[in-house]
């Protein structure tokens, strides 16, 4: 089956995405999880495998991934390398996903902004 390429990435465990969806499913029209996820080996480092995993949701119908590496072996050059050539160049990390908000211009209800003022 093959997935469509998402418009954004995150950086983001497993418990991060949780932790986001909980804290944002309300403040934005439509949060939907979607049911397929993958993990592809990117390279080896020291004869050890490097793996990211990236799971998918809708939201307000735009296709984002939540990718981590899952791999005892990391090189964060050959992932940020892979990630861009592979997958999508525009990435935020879990503390900063109200970045991805506004640049994919979801509104936001409740609380502050993630939008300028008009």
């Amino acid at each position: 089956m093959e997935i469509e390429k998402p418009v954004y990435l995150v950086e983001a465990t497993t418990y991060e995405k949780d932790a986001l969806e909980r804290d944002w499913r309300g403040r934005i029209a439509s949060w939907q999880n979607l049911a397929v996820g993958r993990w592809w080996q990117i390279g080896t480092i020291a004869k050890l495998p490097i793996c990211v995993s990236i799971s998918f949701a809708r939201l307000n119908g735009k296709l984002v991934g939540f990718y981590q590496t899952i791999s005892r072996a990391v090189d964060h050059t050959k992932v940020e390398r892979w990630l861009n050539t592979h997958v999508c160049h525009r990435r935020e990390d879990a503390l900063n996903f109200q970045n991805c908000l506004s640049e994919l211009g979801i509104d936001v209800k409740g609380g502050p902004s993630c939008h300028p003022p008009k």
